[in-house]
């Protein structure tokens, strides 16, 4: 009798602890958003832990922004922190508005990522800002929490570890990897890969992109045993969605040499340069950038 009873009182005990594991489990979780097209469609994710939340990159503009805080409303759960990738900003101009007006809420960003952010919030806001006016927010939270390549830290029974990229959409890009409770790894990569969008390639860095940073960063996740790779403009994925950018600028490259063999790129070019591409990546989502980019991409690889 007293071992049956012991017996029925471990089984207590164990489906006690396999139900805590459980919800546990269940409530970590990461949420999209995807922001309106007049804030580039981004992606931004809300990790969803036991007790709180913790927002990835953060939209563009005030609607946007305003469209994820009631995201993050039907989840119930109080914001720990904001986390930056890169300091493009379609994602991070809306920071502020996400942390409910707190200027002292967790901002986490890279240092090199805060140095970039630093330097071009002003004249990014002044640009943008003449273009789409009171849609971009004023003020802008700036990151206030700066790590540096390798760190780690722990939010809530989730762990995080914040890596450089280097250059790839943007001057300076990094990717945070997360590991759940429960072991499953997660990589929230920003701007490296953006599968089923046309690319911003106006800041030059195509052939260190292809060449350095994907490779390295697709090998590193790999070792890490990511099983999904979350991205900044697209649909995520596994690993293959690095594929899937390299692809997409060797293919511009292709044409905008063919285009541009005469020693010059005319109006007519760029214009022939998009089609090509939007029938090669079957999407029209920012289609405009293609043309916008190839000047700087003709510079970058010393056409003419």
């Amino acid at each position: 009798m007293k071992l049956k009873a012991l017996m029925l009182g471990l089984a207590v005990v164990l489906a006690t602890s396999l139900a805590t594991i459980a919800n546990v489990t269940a409530a970590e979780k990461v949420h999209t958003h995807l922001a309106f097209a007049n804030a580039f469609l981004t992606n931004s994710y809300i990790i969803e832990s036991e007790n709180g939340i913790v927002v990835v990159d953060p939209p563009f503009t005030v609607s946007s922004s305003n469209s994820l805080v009631l995201q993050m409303k039907t989840i119930g759960k109080p914001l720990l922190g904001i986390i930056s990738t890169h300091h493009h900003p379609d994602h991070r101009f809306g920071a502020l508005i996400v942390a409910g007006g707190n200027k002292n809420m967790a901002y986490y960003a890279e240092a090199g990522v805060n140095k970039w952010t630093l330097d071009t919030d002003k004249p990014k806001y002044e640009f943008w800002s003449g273009i789409f006016g009171a849609e971009i927010p004023a003020e802008r939270l700036m990151p206030n929490k700066i790590v540096n390549d390798g760190d780690k830290m722990e939010i809530d029974g989730i762990k995080y570890e914040v890596g450089l990229t280097g250059e790839d959409e943007s001057h300076h890009g990094t990717h945070w990897i997360i590991t759940m409770s429960d072991g499953r790894t997660y990589a929230f990569t920003g701007d490296t890969a953006m599968p089923d969008f046309h690319a911003w390639l106006a800041d030059g860095h195509t052939k260190v992109w292809v060449e350095k940073s994907i490779p390295a960063l697709k090998k590193k996740l790999a070792d890490r045993n990511v099983t999904r790779v979350f991205v900044g403009h697209g649909n995520s994925g596994g690993l293959e969605v690095f594929d899937w950018q390299t692809a997409y600028i060797q293919t511009y490259w292709k044409h905008l040499r063919e285009l541009g063999s005469d020693g010059n790129l005319t109006d007519e070019d760029k214009a022939e340069l998009t089609k090509r591409m939007v029938e090669h990546a079957q999407t029209e989502n920012e289609s405009g950038l293609v043309g916008f980019s190839a000047d700087v991409v003709v510079k970058e690889l010393g056409l003419f």
